[in-house]
């Protein structure tokens, strides 16, 4: 596993958050590893579907294509998760289906389906990555593996994230 272990503008943080990115059997899987005392949504079922975790201690990953489009996917400590695509920077992609996408969980980690995202965000040669993390909340230590410009965190700069086969293990 890798650790996470700055804020989003390069910032030391007071506590990191381990991960691991890989592609395995035709699927990528994300694995969290998360600091003892972390907070979840009071509403986050086990390996369920649930919206808002950001607004809590969580685990996330952002997966950008070429056009601009890109996945945001939330893991909370226990595998309550969430994901959306969004048509560019903070645009709701309303064709969306998080259905389409095979998604499997179990606890803190998720897969999908390496032949869904490329249906959905291009080759994977073009893709855009970046891991972030919310934890401390309700304080808030935005966690992220790119440095993003800007005066206040924001996760949603697809055009900044790293190259997909710098950061993921094949």
């Amino acid at each position: 596993m890798k650790e996470l272990d700055t804020l989003w503008n390069g910032a030391p943080v007071t506590q990191s958050i381990r991960y691991h990115l890989i592609e395995d059997d035709g699927r990528l899987r994300l694995q969290f590893s998360f600091p003892l005392g972390v907070r979840m949504h009071p509403a986050a079922v086990e390996n369920t579907f649930t919206p808002e975790l950001w607004m809590w201690d969580v685990g996330e990953l952002f997966l950008a294509g070429k056009d601009g489009r890109y996945l945001e996917l939330n893991l909370a400590p226990n595998g309550a998760w969430w994901m959306q695509g969004f048509e560019s920077a903070r645009v709701l992609d309303k064709s969306f289906d998080v259905e389409e996408f095979a998604v499997q969980v179990n606890g803190a980690e998720l897969s999908i389906s390496l032949y869904k995202l490329e249906r959905y965000l291009g080759t994977k040669e073009s893709w855009r990555v970046n891991v972030t993390a919310i934890l401390q909340s309700p304080e808030c230590e935005f966690l992220s593996l790119i440095q993003l410009p800007g005066e206040v965190a924001d996760f949603h700069q697809p055009e900044v994230y790293g190259k997909y086969a710098d950061i993921v293990i094949e």
